[in-house]
């Protein structure tokens, strides 16, 4: 029956279909859209209008859903990682965020956390994000525009970490969700058991193919020392199950970016945005543990044919090799102030990923933050974790409105440290961990390989019989000068080698923070480094 302006839906359905068998590419993942209307309809007791494929990532497929009554839902159903853990903290976590701070985030009306269940992964049915998402505007904002999102964004998540917990790992929830669905927020930490810090969800402990191992510690932990050693004794026992054939061999990846195939929009639009963002997931490691990739079914072979070649020699020699390499790690950890000198460890939530698709903003002032969608894999983790710049000021690109000198992070610091009551510490915590956050790059994996600890933490020398650190060039010499009234943090190289993506002084040319830097403070930090052995001056 033909349509009554001449246009017929089936096409819509049609091109919907291709868009998603594009967007899945060598990984497919056959949804149902009969029966998640369905259940759609069950839950919200309203009849679905329109499904329409809206993403696919590295973790996720995500459908828009209309209903008759207006209303717009997102529908997304989870890549097989690590079972219930992950979705369920994620709920908890949105959860937690909802109702104790003033971020906006998604409303979560029904989850099913059963990989079994009948539309074959695990779900979240949530609130459409309102707004649209940063990366639209971001790099045509005015400075005066860019200045006032900044200070929003600053005092929307930097509140945040002044919430405690007694443990590092991921929250969950004690209670079913529908106990949740009536209150306000209260914008303060809960002070009673709704919420508790169980099994870490991240990266490190569930990629390769890792989120199915029941022997793997996810703690949660009640000491930081605690948590580092089980992450090094994970990395060592994946070497030793991987010799004796217990395990895959794969290359070690960081977390994806989970760049996202986004059907609606338009790559004409943004361009060179669209392309920074995709390289960036593609050189994170993306989806890549298949066969489809020739990398990686060569590093296979290649570790097959040492593994029958050498077996057992070979294979006590890497696991040597990594043991003495996690050792040299916790050293690390430890000279740097890992560990709280007296008291107890503190943590708090770490907002890992606020990347510019994931805040989204009003279409008419996009300085006003709508909502903060993608809380999976958040983490509670120590306070030198938590304390750091948004991830997307974190990269090399400046913003075209702002003067050479002044970067973005530069500005989102200087506002973050005026944040009242936690701004302070919060800024004391980001720069003192600098160094932390970047040697912890160590552990972020999700697989050891001989040279990698070096490429991060640098060379380790001989010297009468005592290892001595030879520091990367992110651990340069840190120059303060003032530029245009502001502080910039520049280092000098003694020598080249890999900088860290996210953490530390980087070779070329400025820190994270940028600007803004108490120089007592930043003085501190360099001392402690070059007392420890692990900065160099150069001259």
């Amino acid at each position: 029956m033909a349509h009554p302006d001449g246009h017929n839906p089936a096409h819509d359905d049609y091109d919907d279909a291709e868009r998603e068998a594009a967007a899945d590419g060598e990984h497919p993942f056959h949804v149902d859209r009969r029966t998640m209307r369905d259940i759609v309809e069950g839950k919200m007791a309203a009849n679905v209008q329109t499904i329409r494929f809206l993403s696919s990532g590295t973790f996720h497929k995500a459908y828009l859903i209309v209903l008759a009554d207006g209303r717009e839902l997102v529908f997304r159903i989870a890549r097989r990682h690590m079972p219930r853990l992950k979705t369920e903290s994620e709920v908890a976590t949105l959860n937690y965020v909802r109702l104790h701070t003033a971020i906006p985030v998604p409303f979560v009306h029904h989850y099913d956390a059963n990989p079994l269940n009948r539309i074959g992964g695990e779900y979240i049915l949530m609130s459409k994000a309102p707004g649209v998402p940063l990366s639209k505007h971001y790099y045509h904002l005015s400075g005066d525009t860019l200045r006032k999102l900044l200070r929003n964004v600053a005092e929307l998540i930097v509140p945040l970490f002044a919430h405690r917990f007694p443990k590092t790992g991921s929250l969950y929830m004690s209670r079913p969700l529908k106990y949740y669905q009536t209150r306000a927020p209260t914008g303060a930490p809960p002070t009673g058991d709704e919420f508790f810090v169980g099994p870490i969800v991240s990266w490190a402990f569930f990629g390769g193919g890792r989120g199915e191992e029941s022997s793997i510690d996810r703690g949660p932990w009640s000491s930081t020392r605690a948590y580092l050693t089980s992450a090094t004794e994970r990395e060592i026992d994946a070497v030793r199950a991987e010799g004796s054939g217990r395990a895959q061999h794969h290359r070690p990846h960081l977390p994806p970016e989970d760049y996202e195939y986004d059907s609606s929009t338009d790559v004409s639009d943004n361009e060179d945005e669209h392309w920074r963002t995709a390289r960036w997931a593609r050189g994170a490691g993306g989806i890549s543990d298949s066969d489809s990739d020739p990398g990686e079914v060569a590093y296979r072979d290649y570790r097959r044919t040492q593994r029958g070649s050498f077996l057992i020699a070979h294979t006590v020699q890497r696991v040597d090799a990594c043991k003495k390499e996690m050792a040299r790690f916790l050293r690390v950890m430890e000279s740097l102030g890992a560990y709280p000198s007296g008291g107890k460890d503190e943590f708090s939530l770490d907002m890992h990923d606020i990347s510019l698709q994931n805040i989204f903003v009003d279409e008419e002032d996009p300085s006003k933050i709508t909502c903060v969608i993608d809380w999976e894999s958040t983490t509670v983790r120590p306070l030198w974790f938590c304390a750091h710049v948004p991830s997307f000021l974190e990269h090399a690109y400046p913003h075209p409105q702002l003067p050479p000198n002044v970067s973005a992070s530069s500005l989102f610091w200087q506002e973050a440290s005026k944040i009242e009551d936690v701004g302070a510490q919060w800024a004391q915590t980001e720069q003192e961990g600098q160094a932390l956050r970047a040697a912890h790059r160590v552990i972020e994996w999700d697989g050891w390989e001989e040279g990698l600890v070096a490429t991060i933490l640098g060379d380790e020398e001989e010297d009468d019989g005592e290892p001595t650190q030879r520091p990367p060039s992110h651990f340069g010499t840190v120059v303060p000068a003032t530029e245009g009234g502001l502080v910039v943090v520049k280092s000098r190289s003694p020598r080249s080698g890999i900088g860290f993506k996210g953490g530390g002084v980087n070779g070329n040319g400025a820190s994270k923070a940028g600007a803004g830097v108490d120089l007592a403070l930043l003085n501190g930090v360099e001392e402690r480094l070059r007392r420890n052995g692990l900065l160099e001056d150069s001259n």
